[in-house]
């Protein structure tokens, strides 16, 4: 793969989506080997090229460039994304009302995913160490018995954070895009009920 792309000016786009699709597949198979439990999970969704990295809860959406890009400075990079992207539909992030607060929700989201990949402790997801996503992680860990997106979204809203906090955690742990969860329902900000 790596020569594949050594140099992307001179490669069509059509192998240029060819390789993409490659490291997705490869990062599939690689978390089917590591996560059997989860190995239908990982077989059920079909992957496309789109604008982003994102998730339908059916489909697994990928810019083939991002992917090169990404998958160039760090291995893991796109397994880890596409592990994010799964965890999302397993733990139902997606099935949430349009009136929540959106961008609470989806830092919320991302939180708990990435706390729960932490926890895995797997090889093939592993990034360099974040220190900012590991200090958020072990102040939430002292303060709910669990880090669910529930649990934290129900915290961080009592604490009333402002834009720019929500903004800068969403900075730190944004790994997708979560613009296909939400309907074109009226938004009005409606707390989400701590599930347990």
């Amino acid at each position: 793969i790596q020569k594949g792309f050594g140099c992307m000016e001179k490669t069509d786009s059509t192998q240029i989506k060819s390789i993409a699709e490659d490291i997705i597949n490869l990062s599939r198979n690689s978390l089917i080997l590591n996560l059997r439990f989860l190995d239908r999970a990982f077989g059920t969704f079909n992957v496309s090229e789109g604008e982003v990295f994102s998730t339908d809860g059916e489909n697994i959406y990928f810019n083939s460039i991002d992917v090169l890009l990404n998958y160039r400075k760090n291995k893991n990079a796109v397994t880890h994304d596409f592990l994010h992207a799964v965890l999302h539909c397993v733990m139902r992030h997606l099935f949430v009302s349009g009136k929540v607060d959106k961008n609470l929700w989806n830092v919320a989201c991302d939180i708990s995913v990435e706390a729960a990949i932490g926890e895995m402790d797997l090889n093939c997801v592993k990034l360099p160490i974040n220190e900012e996503q590991e200090k958020v992680i072990s102040n939430l860990k002292k303060e709910l018995r669990f880090v669910t997106a529930e649990k934290v979204y129900r915290y961080y809203k009592d604490k009333n954070l402002s834009h720019e906090k929500i903004e800068a955690l969403n900075n730190v742990f944004k790994s997708d895009d979560h613009c296909m969860w939400y309907s074109d329902e009226p938004e009005e900000d409606e707390s989400i009920k701590d599930q347990q």
